[in-house]
């Protein structure tokens, strides 16, 4: 023998011995490994509590993960929901000139235009939270490479980041400031009806409708990243971030013509 412990291309107990000791030691660092990972603590978010401080790190991210997701989805919903009822609220009153005559066309198109107030409302003041998810979404992307990416406590920052700044927008777009210009756009425009066609059916239907339909707009508008907000500062992170958006339908005055109108709630 020089030195070689394998004899007939079998291996010899000191070999064997080295082995097992070499496969635990890598079983131990990576348990150790596994176990920081599952551990990672960071510290709690502006306004957090110290359960938030003492949740894991990964935890964290995946329910503002969720929430900016589902968030996102509801705002695209009610996007693309309320642009519909304005643009075919329009389409209605333009398509009815045909038939009304000659002296209301004007006031048809007018009513008509002013309908295209709901999809421009939009397009003006559109809810942040679908591009702070795509922002999210491109950065947690970026920053996952094989375990070797970014520091998780700095991911888990910028994502808290953009859950804050969709929440602000929320809360921004359903304050008592939106309800009050409802209100004064709402009483302009039915004072104008009244004003250049004194018509006082057309100001009851037209202007009474213009509020009801601008309420159910503002109503309607998603809000879970304000209320997602508030459970995470407090730490309340055991359980999914949100549900499937839900949708349900009401009827409601049709607001620029007599009839009614079908609204969905988000």
């Amino acid at each position: 023998m020089t030195g070689r412990e394998t004899r007939g291309g079998e291996t010899t107990p000191g070999e064997t011995k080295r082995r097992s000791a070499a496969f635990a030691i890598v079983a131990l660092v990576s348990a150790i490994a596994g176990s920081a990972r599952a551990q990672t603590r960071c510290p709690a978010i502006e306004g957090g509590q110290q359960a938030l401080a003492d949740a894991d790190a990964e935890a964290r991210l995946a329910f503002v993960h969720a929430t900016m997701r589902d968030q996102a989805s509801r705002a695209k919903m009610w996007t693309w929901a309320w642009s519909g009822v304005g643009f075919g609220l329009a389409a209605g009153q333009y398509s009815l000139m045909a038939v009304v005559p000659a002296n209301k066309r004007f006031q048809q198109a007018f009513e008509g235009t002013a309908a295209l107030y709901l999809p421009a409302s939009i397009a003006v003041m559109p809810l942040q939270v679908r591009a702070d998810d795509e922002t999210l979404e491109r950065f947690l992307a970026d920053t996952e490479v094989d375990g070797h990416g970014i520091a998780p406590c700095v991911r888990l920052e910028r994502a808290e980041e953009l859950l804050e700044s969709s929440a602000h927008d929320e809360a921004l777009h359903t304050n008592w400031l939106q309800h009050t210009l409802t209100i004064v756009l709402s009483g302009g425009y039915a004072a104008v009806l009244a004003v250049a066609f004194k018509n006082v059916a057309d100001v009851i239907v037209n202007g009474g409708g213009a509020l009801i339909l601008g309420e159910l707009q503002l109503w309607t508008s998603p809000t879970g990243a304000v209320s997602a907000l508030e459970r995470y500062r407090r730490g309340d992170i055991g359980t999914a971030a949100a549900t499937a958006p839900r949708v349900s339908w009401t009827l409601a005055p049709l607001g620029v013509a007599p009839g009614v109108a079908l609204v969905g709630r988000f």
